[in-house]
């Protein structure tokens, strides 16, 4: 009777999306590997209609989805982030931390990954993605590049005027649009000025 409430509760837990503590005889035995699942959700039913290349993703693993946004680190049940927009699930392999190592490695992640700090290009869901993938033991060319465009851009890309990031200010070389510029295109306006 016993196994059966702790069973039941363990799959109440899973299907409220809560991760359960593993008792100490699940964790003895729960070395085999887990299934890790990339979700990919259209961004929204125009990007979907207009076939743009703009995706939502979250990680699956343990049978529970982790993804990043304006919340912060967010948990949620497989496919259900919206389930509408969900377009495809890409099995990306195995892993074999535990329920116990996965929540220790969003634990540590948790400081990083703060709501406050989503960015859409460059702090993002697709960025987070890549991050606990690479904790979960998988390498950037595991990944489907296709629905992670946005994970890897280069920290000094520039955009129009008034679009730039903000850790651009933190650089010592700044065009006039608080962007990051060369020294090579530094030294070029500096000999323009002094003409």
């Amino acid at each position: 009777a016993a196994a059966a409430a702790a069973a039941a509760k363990e799959a109440a837990a899973m299907t409220m999306c809560i991760i359960p503590s593993p008792s100490k005889k699940q964790i003895d035995r729960t070395r085999e590997k887990q299934k890790v699942v990339l979700h990919v959700y259209d961004m929204s039913w125009l990007t979907s209609l207009f076939q743009l290349p703009l995706y939502h993703v979250g990680v699956e693993v343990c049978s529970i989805e982790v993804c990043f946004g304006h919340h912060g680190i967010q948990l949620f049940c497989p496919g259900q982030y919206e389930q509408f927009n969900h377009k495809e699930a890409v099995v990306l392999g195995h892993t074999s931390l535990n329920s116990l190592d996965m929540t220790n490695v969003l634990l540590e992640m948790q400081n990083h990954w703060q709501g406050e700090d989503y960015h859409l290009v460059f702090k993002n869901c697709q960025s987070f993605a890549v991050d606990f993938c690479e904790r979960l033991g998988f390498s950037w060319n595991a990944m489907p590049h296709e629905y992670l465009q946005c994970a890897r851009l280069p920290k000094h890309v520039c955009f129009p005027k008034g679009i730039c990031t903000p850790h651009c200010k933190q650089l010592s070389i700044l065009g006039a649009d608080g962007c990051p510029r060369s020294e090579e295109m530094a030294a070029r306006e500096a000999d323009i000025v002094s003409l």
